[in-house]
C-alpha cells in the first residue's frame, strides 16, 4: 500500500471514529427517556413506553428530585391511574407513575427493587394483580418478553444504562417526544386516545361465543408461582412499605365469556392471595367486581377487561378509604357473590333483557 493510500485510510478510519464519537455524544445528549440526564429541550414531556421511561423517572425524578413516597405499578388497567388523583386519595409528597402496558410480575419486582434502593422517600406501593399472576409459568421465564425489558437499565451499575442510549432508535424516539410526547401527570394514560370506544356496550356485547353458568368450590391444586416466588418475596422484604394490591374490575361480561376452568383459576388465586396475606402485614388486597355496578355496563369499558378512567379514580379513593377489602372473613362470600352476579347476568342476557 502506498503512502497516499495510507493517508486516505488513516482519514477515513478517524473521520469514522470522529462522526462516531460526535453521534453517541448527540444522542447523549438528547435522551429522549431522560434516563441520564434533565432534558435540555422540554420542561414536562415525556414518552408512554414505559419499560424505558420509567428508568428516567427513577433517575430523574424519584433518585434526583426525591419527587414521591407512592408507585403504581401494574398494566394497562392501571395506566388510567392520575398521579395527582393518587396524591390528593392518599395524601404524601407525590406519586410515580412505573405502569407499562403488558408488565409482567418479574418486570415489576425489578422496578420496585430498582426504585426502593435509589430512594427511601417509598411508603406505599400499588399493584394492580392481573391474569398473568394467575398464570402457572413464572413470567421470567416466558422467552417472548425477555427481549422486551432492557435490565440493563434497573441494575446499579450507571454505565449500564449508556449503551441502550447510543442507539439509531433514539433518534426517532427524540422525534416522537417532540411531536407527541405529554405531560407527566397523562404520560402513561391511554383514555384519551380511546375516548371514542366506549359507550359502544351493544357492540362489545356481541363478543359472546356461548355463555355458560359458572360455579365455583375451592380445590387448592392450582400452583401460583408468580405470586409465591416473586410477589410474596417482595412484599418480606420491603416489610417497612405499605403494599395496596387490587383486581382490575374487568366485566362481568367478561367473567361470563371465560371457560369454566379460567374462571376457576381466577377465583383460586383469590383465595390463594388472601391466605398469604394473612401473614403479610404490610399488604392487603382489593376487589371491586361485586360493588362497582359499572361492571355490568360495557358503556364503560373500551373492550371486555379496560375500563373508564372514572373508575380508576374510584380504585383509588376506595383503597384509601380501605373499601372493597378481600379478607379471610369475607373471600369466599365474595367469590359466590362474584359468581352469582356472572350467572345473573348470563340469564338476563339469555333472556334478551
Amino acid at each position: 500500500m502506498n503512502k497516499i493510500s495510507k493517508s486516505y485510510l488513516q482519514i477515513f478510519i478517524i473521520s469514522t471514529f470522529g462522526m462516531g464519537v460526535l453521534l453517541g455524544a448527540l444522542l447523549i445528549v438528547l435522551d429522549p427517556y431522560q434516563i441520564l440526564h434533565k432534558s435540555f429541550f422540554y420542561e414536562d414531556r415525556y414518552l408512554p413506553d414505559g419499560r424505558y421511561q420509567n428508568a428516567g423517572y427513577i433517575n430523574r425524578l424519584l433518585k434526583n428530585e426525591q419527587c414521591c413516597d407512592t408507585l403504581i405499578l401494574g398494566t394497562s388497567h392501571s395506566q388510567n391511574f392520575l398521579p395527582q388523583a393518587a396524591t390528593d386519595a392518599f395524601g404524601g409528597k407525590g406519586t410515580l407513575q412505573l405502569t407499562m402496558a403488558g408488565s409482567l410480575p418479574h418486570e415489576q419486582a425489578k422496578l420496585i427493587e430498582r426504585a426502593v434502593s435509589v430512594s427511601d422517600s417509598v411508603k406505599r406501593i400499588i399493584i394492580g394483580i392481573h391474569t398473568s399472576y394467575a398464570e402457572q409459568m413464572l413470567s421470567s421465564d416466558r422467552d417472548e418478553n425477555k427481549k422486551f425489558f432492557p435490565d440493563t437499565l434497573y441494575d446499579d451499575a450507571p454505565l449500564n444504562d449508556i449503551s441502550p442510549i447510543l442507539s439509531f432508535d433514539m433518534l426517532g424516539k427524540f422525534s416522537e417526544l417532540t411531536t407527541s410526547g405529554k405531560p407527566y401527570e397523562r404520560a402513561r394514560s391511554w383514555f384519551d386516545e380511546y375516548k371514542t370506544s366506549f359507550g359502544k356496550g351493544d357492540i362489545l356485547k356481541k363478543q359472546n361465543p356461548g355463555f355458560t353458568e359458572k360455579n365455583f368450590t375451592s380445590c387448592d391444586c392450582i400452583n401460583f408461582p408468580n405470586i409465591d416466588d416473586v410477589l410474596v418475596k417482595t412484599l418480606m422484604v420491603h416489610s417497612n412499605i405499605e403494599f395496596l394490591l387490587f383486581i382490575p374490575p374487568y366485566s362481568t361480561h367478561y367473567y361470563a365469556n371465560i371457560s369454566q376452568e379460567e374462571f376457576n383459576r381466577l377465583m383460586e388465586m383469590r383465595l390463594h392471595l388472601v391466605g398469604i396475606l394473612q401473614n403479610q402485614k404490610n399488604a392487603k388486597l382489593f376487589a371491586f367486581d361485586t360493588v362497582f355496578p359499572e361492571t355490568r355496563n360495557l358503556d364503560m369499558y373500551k373492550d371486555l377487561q379496560h375500563y373508564h378512567e372514572d373508575m380508576n379514580t374510584r380504585i383509588l379513593e376506595w383503597m384509601a378509604d380501605n373499601k372493597g377489602r378481600l379478607t379471610d372473613q369475607n373471600i369466599l362470600d365474595q367469590t359466590n357473590a362474584l359468581t352469582q352476579k356472572v350467572n345473573a347476568y348470563i340469564q338476563l342476557e339469555k333472556e334478551g333483557i
